[in-house]
């Protein structure tokens, strides 16, 4: 057997692009082709590649693998700080591509895992399409709870910071999920030309009103027993908590008459 082949443990991510069927089915407009369309998704795509991409800076076993709208990003348990990095190169591409229209999906297990250039197979691998597949059910990327325990040990501070800063960027779901939090826990990441409260909360109402704009403008009217409803409805509802708590962010440093 090839020395280079190793069967080892893995952070493994998997990320799904939610509804790509439709995305695809309107890529021709009276059987001519839709190059906006066509543009749209191309840059959505090469998004989802940046997030790997990000992740391999700084790392020496880095890998990742793409096909369609699905993408595998692995690296080994003991690289310090990368499971953070990961996370913050998720949120920053989840924030792009939810203004774009695109919604995603995913779940990071930490398992043995076999990760080439060219194949990727393995336990890691199976557990998180599992998180993916059959737990995350929303559009939200979802952290396995061995995979925060570990991270915690081979961070790049003590395990107590570490993961204060994985919170920072995570927060529960009323099922008892921990995923990746793009409303309140992505405010830090905006771009702002400046850090004032003032400015973070108006980029922080822009940033609800294209979401509300992409995927809501029709969530009224829309049949309870369509697939796609307890989706948007989970969105909805986190949208409705930022604004919530936007409301009262402004109540506390806005000075009232």
């Amino acid at each position: 057997m090839s020395n280079e082949l190793e069967y080892d443990y893995r952070f493994c991510c998997f990320i799904d692009i939610l509804g790509f069927k439709n995305h695809i089915n309107e890529l021709e407009i009276n059987d001519k082709p839709n190059m906006d369309k066509v543009e749209s998704i191309h840059i959505a795509l090469k998004k989802i590649k940046e997030i790997g991409e990000n992740s391999q800076v700084g790392s020496q076993d880095c890998k990742i693998s793409q096909f369609s709208d699905n993408i595998v990003i692995s690296f080994s348990y003991y690289e310090r700080g990368q499971f953070l990095s990961l996370l913050l190169s998720i949120l920053h591409i989840q924030l792009e591509l939810v203004q774009m229209g695109f919604l995603i999906r995913g779940g990071i297990s930490i398992e043995r895992l076999f990760h080439s250039n060219e194949f990727v197979f393995g336990k890691a691998l199976v557990k998180a399409y599992e998180l993916e597949s059959k737990q995350a059910k929303y559009p939200r990327i979802i952290l396995n709870d061995d995979a925060i325990e570990i991270a915690k040990e081979f961070g790049e501070h003590n395990p107590n910071q570490e993961e204060k800063y994985i919170r920072q960027l995570a927060k529960k779901d009323d099922d008892g999920q921990w995923y990746l939090d793009y409303f309140q826990s992505a405010m830090s990441e905006f771009d702002t030309y400046s850090y004032e409260y003032g400015e973070v909360i108006e980029v922080s109402y822009k940033y609800i009103e294209n979401i509300e704009n992409n995927f809501l403008s029709n969530f009224n009217s829309m049949d309870k027993k369509c697939g796609y409803y307890d989706k948007l409805d989970w969105l909805n509802n986190k949208l409705n908590d930022f604004k919530n708590y936007l409301s009262e962010l402004e109540q506390k440093i806005i000075p009232q008459p």
